[in-house]
């Protein structure tokens, strides 16, 4: 039996157009628009998971905002966030844990308890060192709306 050999440049090639073509077979995350809850500010939130980050885009009046996170058996507070003059700010934060978790935004205003604006359940895709590479390698070329984790473009 003969053993074909190929020169590392070759091979190297091969693994990257091979990694690029298989991007349409990577799951790309999900995205989704939280409606307001029963919040006067009428703020709305726009959620892409990705591999273990999570996005968010928060319209909204201007002010603080806390987003939380849960994880059975623990809830914690994943970012306070600021609305400027724009309506808008976005986020992304990285959650050590994949897996299911539900998500919610609320209004914190001072002197006043927290006032929910809007929640969703997403699923937090578990990390690929591979593709973490190659979206590092596409961004440091700048090529990251090519990224291969929706949270990176």
């Amino acid at each position: 039996m003969q053993i074909a050999r190929i020169g590392t440049a070759a091979l190297l090639r091969n693994m990257l157009v091979a990694l690029i073509v298989g991007v349409h077979a990577v799951a790309t995350g999900v995205s989704a628009e939280a409606q307001p809850g029963a919040d006067p500010t009428e703020a709305t939130c726009q959620w892409v998971a990705g591999r273990q980050k999570v996005e968010l885009t928060i319209t909204g009046a201007p002010g603080d905002y806390g987003v939380g996170a849960f994880t059975a058996p623990s809830a914690f507070l994943l970012a306070e966030v600021e609305v400027g003059p724009s309506g808008a700010a976005t986020i992304v934060r990285s959650l050590n844990l994949p897996g299911d978790h539900h998500f919610w935004v609320y209004v914190a205003r001072p002197g006043t308890p927290p006032v929910p604006a809007c929640s969703i359940d997403l699923s937090i895709a578990p990390s690929d060192p591979l593709l973490d590479a190659l979206d590092g390698a596409l961004a440091g070329v700048g090529s990251s709306a090519l990224s291969t984790d929706p949270t990176a473009r």
